[in-house]
């Protein structure tokens, strides 16, 4: 790797572009650990997931299935929008 002063200035300004898209990814990424880590039960931390991600990607609907320990059938555990069961 070279130093910043061995850059010539458009592979600077591509490292500032990519220093903000990292950094842009790691505001998201604390924000959603930061909303999820303060949900009371599973169900309410898979509710919050989906619907942060659903808005980071502009869906419409979305949702979050796991395998229901109890009866080994998939159960949904999140969901946003219009899902239904």
């Amino acid at each position: 790797d070279r130093s910043v002063d061995q850059l010539s200035s458009e592979e600077l300004r591509e490292e500032l572009r990519l220093s903000r898209v990292r950094l842009h990814r790691l505001v998201i990424a604390n924000e959603f650990l930061r909303q999820i880590a303060r949900q009371p039960s599973e169900l309410h931390m898979m509710t919050v997931a989906v619907n942060f991600i659903s808005r980071q990607v502009d869906a419409e609907t979305g949702f979050i299935m796991q395998i229901d320990p109890k009866t080994g059938k998939w159960a949904i555990r999140g969901r946003f929008g219009a899902i239904l069961d």
